[in-house]
């Protein structure tokens, strides 16, 4: 199969895998969404890394917007502890690592802002977890309302925690949700 009709495949026999942006990195349908997503200019939102056979063990280089982030030492890289992880995979079958050499292509840049939307959920999770344990306790009718709280906080072991966790997760959400979705409008990532 040529290079023209498989992007992934590229001349000279190398193999090129595509690393989409992910919303969280909370399932595979979210990296499928990130390789269907592209910004307007029509530049990659992921990174792609071109492996190849070379005369040396392993080689490394970097290229793309934003490779100046990555260390200047190869073996500082993670794909160098992935080549270590299947060269030595390889010797447990009896088998042997081919030299090859790698090209990163850094397009995604990294930031702290993009752990908003995981925490987020997280807080959710955290929410939904507090809100079912407060059901257990909790009586949502006009005449025993008041009552029930007044007994989970007094009675039950944990009680007021359990109650000032789930409020302030739910403060919490909307923070986090409020501040992801500015990210994402000021950065263009949607």
């Amino acid at each position: 199969m040529s290079s023209e009709m498989n992007p992934y495949m590229a001349a000279g026999g190398s193999v090129v895998a595509y690393a989409p942006a992910s919303s969280a990195n909370l399932s595979v349908g979210f990296d499928v969404l990130g390789a269907a997503l592209a910004p307007v200019d029509g530049s990659l939102l992921g990174d792609r890394v071109q492996v190849k056979a070379a005369d040396v063990a392993f080689a490394l280089s970097s290229v793309g917007r934003y490779a100046h982030k990555l260390p200047d030492d190869p073996k500082k890289n993670i794909l160098y502890d992935c080549w270590v992880a299947y060269g030595e995979a390889l010797e447990k079958r009896g088998l042997t690592m081919q030299p090859l050499e790698m090209v990163l292509e850094k397009n995604l840049r990294l930031s702290y802002t993009f752990c908003l939307g995981g925490l987020a959920f997280s807080a959710f999770l955290a929410m939904l977890a507090s809100g079912m344990l407060l059901l257990v306790y909790y009586q949502p009718t006009p005449e025993r309302a008041f009552n029930s709280i007044l007994f989970l906080e007094s009675s039950v072991w944990g009680g007021t925690y359990l109650r000032s966790l789930h409020r302030l997760t739910s403060h919490a959400l909307l923070v986090l949700l409020f501040l992801h979705t500015l990210r994402v409008i000021l950065t263009g990532a949607y």
